[in-house]
């Protein structure tokens, strides 16, 4: 065990990174520890094909360093996860981070001890089986909202001759190529990945649940005038960013839905599906909130499906039945003009489910069997709480984190820390903007954030910091309220922002909606002297 570290950070993502580079930046005694082999987080597993993001690439970056915006150029509308991969190993060996991480090493649990007010951090070397302990006055989880993927166990999964693959741990040596594949799942990842798939395979049978709206990304490459044209403005584009819902600019049509006609509205919506990317959230000023746009989206995009995919069969199908507020909405390139190649064939899981698997396939409830080289499970992930409680952590009095957030949900404050769990800190955790903005701005506010309460902390000499148990409740409670007024969480919904996709989650809603007003919260509460934190 080394001396006691300032703070232990765990992950090696884009919040790991921000978070050890500003805390050394402040002459803290901090360390990272990360189970994969090198930097990344998500972008280093999540290697499928068609991977990429959907947040513009040129606003899906650092702000902390205006030479770093300066030198990186972006090639693409949407960056694909090597070209995301190869910049955060470039930010990694820019500001010389590798040095301040163990690579290949699993943290498996962390205590508080309340007499030394310490956290003891124990983990595994991945390659040795060696058992290693930390100790560290805070204990920073930049563990990713999108890293503990959802694994199903189906029956005879284990007999199946063939090949087994999941989106969220890609192996590299993953071979499809003119083969039969299957695969489970049609969410943001799956509609990413099934049109590459497609282009390889001899066979591809998708097996869906629940048809999801699909809007265009309309990818392409960026001209230099248009990069550098950014670049420049870079300091005003943020400082704009910073202050919209989403820390992203989507257009925002400044009228309200009444404000139009249903003609006038429906050619506005027109002209978004041409734009691509989120520009639909943009439509007009009440659009999260109003059932009458979303309405009138919902039947644009129907009709987009009626018109690309012919089959009459696989059109229905894909068709969505929900409200298209209840997920995120994927972007996608080619995804139901997919379904037009003869090859490519489509099942309904949600009519006749999936009984089990066989040695040569998968067999349905009614007795269909598919015979398959290999299967695919893009089912998704364990998102905002399932890497944390993977970890078993414990607080005051013996207190389990993964117990009391499968019983009363992922209660905390702003998203960043626990009640009973003191010095802990959740980056983009549960009940703050997280995915429901820009990712980057969300990590750099909070690993800011963060770094803010421990340098005063020490300046101050003080022991410990927590939420008030009271303030963590109203703090969960509100951002309930919020997602109440919209469709996010309306009845029938399910999605990952509701854990609804993990048996046995507790349904609850995860996100603060509204960036720009969580921080403006945020800083009132640190400008009050940490409102609704215990400090000792």
């Amino acid at each position: 065990m080394e001396d006691v570290w300032d703070v232990i950070v765990v992950g090696a993502g884009a919040a790991g990174l921000a978070q050890v580079r500003r805390l050394r930046e402040d002459g803290m005694k901090v360390h990272g520890i990360e189970v994969a082999a090198g930097v990344g987080g998500t972008w280093y597993w999540n290697r499928y094909p068609g991977a990429r993001c959907d947040v513009p690439s040129m606003d899906y970056s650092f702000q902390f360093d205006r030479e770093l915006e300066e030198e990186w150029t972006w090639k693409e509308r949407y960056a694909p996860q090597a070209e995301i991969f190869a910049y955060l190993n470039h930010v990694a060996d820019r500001f010389d981070l590798r040095q301040e991480f163990s690579f290949g090493e699993r943290v498996d649990s962390a205590s508080f001890n309340e007499d030394a007010n310490l956290w003891t951090t124990n983990t595994t070397v991945i390659e040795t089986n060696e058992k290693k302990t930390y100790e560290s006055r805070f204990l920073v989880l930049a563990t990713g909202c999108l890293s503990k993927i959802n694994e199903p166990q189906l029956e005879g999964q284990k007999d199946f001759k063939g090949n087994i693959y999941y989106t969220g741990r890609w192996p590299e040596e993953a071979d499809i190529a003119g083969k039969r594949v299957g695969v489970i799942g049609t969410g943001s990842t799956a509609i990413q990945a099934i049109p590459m798939i497609a282009k390889e395979v001899s066979h591809l049978t998708v097996f869906q649940r629940t048809a999801n709206y699909v809007i265009p990304a309309r990818n392409r490459e960026l001209t230099v005038d248009e990069v550098q044209s950014t670049k420049n403005s870079y300091p005003q584009r943020r400082a704009q960013q910073n202050n919209l819902p989403f820390a992203l600019d989507i257009n925002q049509n400044m009228k309200v839905f009444n404000d139009f006609t249903e003609e006038e509205y429906r050619e506005e919506v027109a002209q978004r599906w041409e734009a691509g990317g989120f520009a639909f959230l943009g439509s007009c000023l009440d659009y999260i909130v109003n059932p009458e746009p979303q309405r009138i989206t919902e039947e644009y995009v129907k009709e987009r499906i009626a018109d690309i995919v012919k089959d009459p069969r696989k059109r229905e199908i894909l068709t969505p039945k929900l409200p298209l507020v209840c997920k995120r909405m994927p972007l996608d390139t080619n995804y139901w003009e997919t379904y037009n190649s003869d090859h490519v064939d489509l099942v309904s899981i949600a009519d006749t489910p999936i009984l089990r698997m066989t040695p040569n396939g998968i067999e349905l409830e009614d007795g269909r069997q598919f015979n398959l080289d290999c299967l695919i499970f893009a089912t998704g992930f364990d998102a905002m709480t399932g890497a944390v409680t993977s970890i078993d952590i414990s607080g005051r009095e013996g207190k389990k984190l993964a117990q009391e957030w499968k019983e009363n949900g992922p209660t905390n404050y702003l998203g960043l820390c626990v009640s009973g769990y003191p010095n802990l800190f959740t980056i983009t955790g549960p009940g703050s903007p997280s995915v429901a903005s820009n990712m980057m701005f969300s990590i750099e506010q909070h690993t800011d954030y963060v770094a803010d309460i421990v340098k005063m902390m020490k300046a101050k000499n003080l022991l410990s910091i927590e939420p008030e148990l009271e303030s963590q409740q109203k703090w969960t409670d509100m951002v309930t309220q919020i997602a109440n007024a919209t469709g996010f969480a309306q009845e029938g919904c399910k999605s990952w922002y509701l854990g609804s996709n993990i048996p046995g989650k507790k349904r609850q809603f995860m996100l603060y909606l509204g960036f720009d007003t969580y921080v403006k919260q945020c800083n009132d509460i640190a400008a009050g002297g940490y409102v609704g934190f215990k400090l000792a």
